[in-house]
């Protein structure tokens, strides 16, 4: 299987941090798959940081990665957050 990255910028210090934080990214990335493959009803990333107790900004990223990996897609649904906004759905292929 092919060695997904996190997000880094085009500079060197960016891409070294990127690959120290891989093994950590790619245990991270498995646990949301793994949430979203528990959750019938699909997840907002609001759903998975909550039941998860991962901050946002570590749960996005991991969301974007497993799409882009065909492991996780937008089913095309939305859900209302307490905020009144509406999020996407993820679901685990």
């Amino acid at each position: 299987a092919a060695v997904i990255f996190p997000p880094f910028s085009n500079s060197t210090t960016s891409r070294e941090a990127a690959k120290q934080i891989t093994p950590v990214v790619k245990s991270l990335r498995e646990t949301v798959l793994l949430y979203l493959k528990l959750a019938p009803d699909g997840s907002t990333a609001q759903d998975i940081e909550q039941g998860l107790e991962i901050p946002g900004n570590t749960v996005r990223p991991r969301i974007r990665e497993l799409v882009k990996a065909g492991l996780v897609y937008d089913s095309g649904e939305t859900r209302v957050l307490a905020s009144g906004r509406r999020a996407i759905i993820w679901r685990a292929r």
